[in-house]
């Protein structure tokens, strides 16, 4: 005896439709697997979020004791701050007992703190910076989800973890990763708090057009954030921790000024001079006092200054005059460290280090 089913099943038909019904099964089990990786028409952003890191911390927080300090930067700034948590000294940093005017201290108070929690070690010394380079790619992943969707973000983070250039500089002794941090926190601040504060998350890019009295943030307190952030990322790496995010506020504001429409039979060079207009000299100087300039001196001189004062007072000057004299102006107008190439070094630079997304490009 057998039932109705086993006879479909059995017969010719029968088994085409098997085949199918399986086939289809499999293709939906697929699709759901590729929804829960990327995120695809997720609503629970918290999903996105674990994903994300479960898969940035398989990449960048495993194996970091592996490898010795195989990099020069690696071996000096390692070696500088194990001397300043042997000497308990959290100003100025030393290299064999003689001054190092490369970096300001935030790495090295880092990696004393790794030391301070796992010995002086390989591991240590990466640690944080490891946890960093996590912390950036869900950072970025939410101002991505701010401004564009949470695709995008989703996106955004996963190359973020998984090019070549960030897991080189998250799993080493250096400070690039902090300064990305830092500076990827103030344009998420000025994001959340400015532009894209009402913003819903689901909805697309077309439907933003700020103008220039949405785009600034609404309070104070806002600003003293923003620029608290580019403060910590000055103690990271000096000036370029606020000289950047603020270039790309500014040009942002510079960019979203309102033009005035014109007639299409308007003269060529009138409509240039219009759509250059927002970057004349009297708009630009109304966009650094919209960005309240004497706030952002004001609170990137407290959150930073006092170090800078202090190893300025007991080296007598001569910090200072290392770090911003050669390792900034000199640097700046003469190739150091054999850090020299050709003009398209930084193109070839930013390809290789994209890998493997750059293909894409």
């Amino acid at each position: 005896m057998y039932s109705l089913s086993d006879r479909t099943t059995n017969s010719p038909r029968g088994e085409l439709l098997s085949t199918v019904r399986n086939r289809n099964e499999q293709q939906d089990a697929s699709a759901g697997l590729f929804t829960l990786l990327t995120g695809t028409e997720m609503k629970d952003h918290h999903r996105h979020q674990l994903w994300l890191l479960v898969i940035a911390a398989a990449v960048l927080l495993t194996g970091l004791h592996t490898t010795r300090l195989w990099d020069q930067d690696e071996g000096y700034f390692a070696s500088t701050a194990a001397e300043m948590h042997a000497q308990g000294d959290w100003i100025v940093p030393t290299f064999n007992g003689e001054l190092f005017g490369h970096k300001p201290p935030w790495m090295y108070w880092m990696m004393m703190i790794g030391y301070e929690l796992f010995g002086t070690s390989e591991f240590a010394a990466r640690i944080l910076t490891a946890v960093f380079g996590v912390a950036t790619c869900l950072l970025t992943y939410h101002l991505g989800r701010r401004v564009f969707t949470a695709e995008a973000g989703w996106w955004a983070g996963l190359v973020m973890a998984s090019c070549l250039m960030f897991n080189f500089v998250s799993r080493a002794a250096t400070p690039d990763t902090y300064l990305t941090f830092f500076s990827t926190l103030a344009l998420y601040l000025f994001a959340v708090t400015g532009p894209y504060r009402a913003r819903p998350e689901t909805s697309s890019t077309s439907e933003m057009a700020p103008s220039l009295s949405d785009v600034l943030p609404q309070r104070w307190t806002h600003f003293v954030a923003i620029y608290a952030a580019m403060g910590v990322a000055t103690l990271v790496k000096g000036p370029i921790g606020f000289l950047f995010p603020m270039a790309v506020i500014g040009l942002f504001l510079l960019c979203t000024t309102p033009r005035r429409e014109l007639d299409a039979s308007a003269p060529r060079w009138r409509q240039w001079f219009e759509a250059l207009r927002p970057f004349g000299p009297v708009n630009f100087f109304q966009t650094i006092w919209r960005m309240r300039i004497f706030t952002a001196i004001a609170v990137i001189l407290l959150v930073a200054g006092p170090w800078y004062i202090a190893v300025g007072w007991k080296t007598n000057g001569v910090f200072l005059q290392e770090f911003f004299g050669v390792h900034h102006f000199h640097r700046f107008s003469t190739p150091m460290d054999s850090h020299k190439g050709p003009f398209y070094y930084y193109i070839v630079s930013i390809l290789v280090g994209m890998f493997p997304w750059s293909v894409f490009a």
